[in-house]
């Protein structure tokens, strides 16, 4: 119901009327953030939905933003900001600009990132680097195997599992985020549907990955999702495990709008408005403040 009030002050305007076009930016930024992230959690089928909203807006409205997505199920947020207010942390995952910093050199960015990273941050690899996720995941293994063993990884006799879990010194999940202008070297070359992140490119990883000792490292995709592709990836049961959602968040809006209905107890409303149904609303707390976060 589209005209269902979830916000009633009783009360002399004066001392709130100003605080109309505030309140109702909050409750508009908010529920539209909320609203979409609910949707591609729903889409997503009980997987991980990463919230990577951020830095696709002003950064004053992270915190909103970040409240409202965790409030809608999202599994984590990308920037401090993004957690502050439930006194979490933000997810750790490897950047391009790190891996730049190595020279394109993705294992080494991974083993730097695992250096100086605490433990509880689980370690996130960025593998698109070189168009090449397969590959890429591949050299990251060796040289991470190497870095936390100190002894030769010799390919096709070494167990890679032994470095696959979460915290330090392990390698938690891996990250495509193909550009939707390219097609990853390992895809079959077709129409646009197989550039990006495609369900081919995780198929033929997932495949690859569980043969050579890596059935417990996590694929993360991302770029370009939203609703729709995340339904076509889990339509075609296409074996992901977390999905990284960005842009698609930010363009849906909610409007409100507010109204006097009542004046001294008497309905006064312009026409096509009148008091709605309070039956699902509670009353607010004069020490509202003192409630627990989850209770609000």
């Amino acid at each position: 119901n589209n005209m269902e009030p979830v916000l009633v002050i009783e009360g002399n305007p004066k001392y709130f009327g100003h605080l109309e076009t505030l309140l109702l930016g909050v409750l508009s930024r908010a529920t539209s953030t909320a609203t979409s992230t609910k949707k591609v959690v729903e889409a997503a089928n009980g997987k991980p939905i990463a919230f990577f909203s951020a830095r696709f807006d002003h950064f004053w409205v992270q915190t909103t933003d970040g409240y409202a997505a965790l409030k809608a199920g999202a599994f984590g947020v990308s920037t401090d900001a993004n957690a502050d207010y439930w006194g979490i942390e933000s997810m750790g995952t490897i950047p391009h600009a790190l891996i730049a910093s190595y020279k394109g050199n993705t294992a080494d960015a991974a083993i730097a990132f695992d250096k100086h990273i605490k433990p509880s941050v689980n370690r996130l690899v960025l593998v698109d680097w070189d168009n090449n996720c397969v590959e890429t995941t591949f050299d990251v293994i060796k040289e991470f195997y190497e870095y936390v063993k100190g002894e030769k990884f010799i390919e096709g006799h070494t167990d890679p599992s032994e470095i696959i879990g979460t915290g330090k010194e392990k390698i938690w999940a891996v990250r495509f985020d193909t550009s939707g202008q390219l097609r990853d070297k390992i895809v079959t070359p077709r129409d646009k549907n197989s550039l990006g992140v495609n369900p081919e490119l995780v198929w033929k990883a997932r495949n690859i990955f569980d043969k050579n000792g890596l059935k417990d490292l996590k694929i993360m995709v991302s770029g370009g999702f939203n609703e729709e592709k995340i339904k076509l990836f889990e339509t075609l049961d296409v074996p992901v495990d977390l999905y990284g959602v960005g842009s698609s968040l930010l363009k849906d809006k909610v409007d409100f709008t507010a109204d006097i209905v009542e004046v001294n107890n008497e309905p006064c409303a312009k026409i096509g408005r009148k008091k709605g149904d309070y039956s699902r609303l509670s009353e607010v707390p004069k020490e509202y403040w003192k409630l627990k976060k989850d209770d609000v």
